[in-house]
């Protein structure tokens, strides 16, 4: 039984790893998204593993729990268009959390949901589908893998498990935040924030 929940604990952790690394190498390769927003490919990526990992049930914000299982995908998704500016606000928030300003983290996920919500575009799925995207976003990211490491050991998996997961823990590179880059962030969630709704 313990085997078996180290190597369920150690594949939900490599299930986290992967997209990150793929995301940081997607950051590599498309500097040019920077100026143009993301593509078309990083915003299906993301969207893709954000689906394949969605619980039974997701939460709005409010706490409100919407049932995932068995109720049909379109229910949930977005325009290309849409996802692509959920994404560029869940970027935004990303940058935050690497930057160390999770104040301004929170308040940019807020006023997402606040503008989103005000809109009245969306079904209560929608929205509960827009919070959990922006929330896996944050996550693979600002993926920590020194903290990924830490939690690794601390599983206490079997040695090829732990051995298999640090390899490709190992492989990724902690997000950096020169003070530059902190204080271009701040500017652009603080425009963000006091943009009219």
């Amino acid at each position: 039984m313990t085997k078996t929940l180290s190597c369920v604990l150690a594949v939900l952790l490599i299930a986290v790893v992967t997209p990150a690394a793929s995301a940081q190498k997607a950051a590599k390769e498309n500097a040019a998204e920077k100026r143009d927003g993301p593509s078309n490919h990083s915003v299906e990526f993301l969207a893709s593993y954000a689906w394949a990992n969605i619980p039974d049930e997701v939460s709005k914000p409010d706490g409100t729990r919407i049932k995932v299982r068995g109720v049909p995908i379109d229910k949930f998704m977005l325009s290309m268009e849409d996802t692509r500016r959920i994404v560029v606000i869940a970027e935004r928030s990303a940058q935050a959390r690497i930057c160390g300003l999770t104040d301004l983290e929170r308040v940019n996920h807020d006023k997402m949901m606040k503008n989103e919500e005000a809109s009245k575009r969306w079904s209560n799925e929608q929205l509960a589908w827009i919070h959990w995207l922006h929330d896996v976003i944050v996550k693979v990211r600002a993926f920590d893998p020194e903290t990924a490491s830490k939690r690794a050991k601390d599983m206490k998996l079997d040695k090829e498990a732990e051995k298999k997961t640090l390899t490709q823990v190992k492989k990724l590179k902690k997000p950096s935040c020169s003070e530059k880059r902190r204080q271009q962030v701040k500017q652009e969630i603080e425009e963000f924030v006091n943009a009219p709704s």
